[in-house]
């Protein structure tokens, strides 16, 4: 069973589910009775979580190449990176910089829990 003492420190990965569960859960329900009273804000915090992940995931694969070497690697993450920001509407280097927003609207966010 998992416990929290009033010292305990919560895991990073548990953080970031409790933060998505804070700032989505309770205000579905809010942003649906009046989406012009808030109903912007959480869908940004949604996008950003969903987009963040994405970045993420980016990240986690040119690290693995990097650490790994595997053949063939560097074109495959090229060319599906690619093909993915562009199914976004974006060229490479502009969803580099959407993540780099992301990020940073992600930590905005997350100050705003107090994580």
């Amino acid at each position: 069973m998992f416990r929290l003492s009033g010292s305990a420190r919560i895991p990073r990965p548990l953080k970031s589910a409790l933060l998505a569960l804070l700032l989505t859960l309770p205000s579905l329900t809010w942003a649906e009775d009046d989406p012009s009273d808030g109903g912007l804000i959480i869908k940004r915090m949604l996008a950003t979580g969903k987009f963040t992940g994405g970045c993420g995931i980016f990240e986690m694969m040119a690290d693995f190449q990097k650490r790994t070497q595997m053949d063939g690697g560097d074109d495959f993450l090229f060319r599906f990176w690619t093909m993915e920001a562009a199914r976004l509407g974006m060229t490479l280097k502009e969803y580099a910089t959407q993540c780099a927003a992301a990020y940073k609207n992600y930590k905005d966010y997350e100050a705003l829990a107090d994580f």
